[in-house]
């Protein structure tokens, strides 16, 4: 039984990491914007949708993820979450044209689980 009450603060733990980086890359756009601007020869304001987009996935996904949830189960949307979310920043990685940035960017984290 004190096995189980010590493993709590191992999930509060990986839930803090998680959320530390996934957050952490939405708001440290900021420093790779003027980069972006360089490598992709885009206007500012075209440029300033990768970020738009990085910030907006999660919070547009939350009723996709939350229906999702209720059907099959916290733990597999977690899983299928984070398996699309890693597909999507490998693809991205690969990007090199402007408009192939967008088409590659799925949902960073799913917030659902209760």
């Amino acid at each position: 039984m004190r096995f189980w009450l010590g493993f709590r603060w191992v999930v509060v733990a990986a839930a803090f990491i998680i959320n530390l980086v996934a957050d952490g890359v939405t708001f440290s756009f900021g420093i790779y914007y003027a980069e972006f601007t360089k490598v992709f020869k885009q206007s500012k304001s075209a440029t300033a949708w990768i970020g738009s987009l990085l910030a907006a996935m999660p919070l547009l996904s939350g009723p996709i993820a939350s229906s999702l949830t209720d059907r099959y189960g916290c733990r597999r949307v977690t899983i299928a979450g984070s398996l699309l979310s890693s597909l999507g920043f490998i693809l991205s990685s690969f990007a090199g044209k402007f408009r192939q940035l967008p088409a590659r960017r799925t949902p960073s984290h799913t917030d659902s689980c209760d």
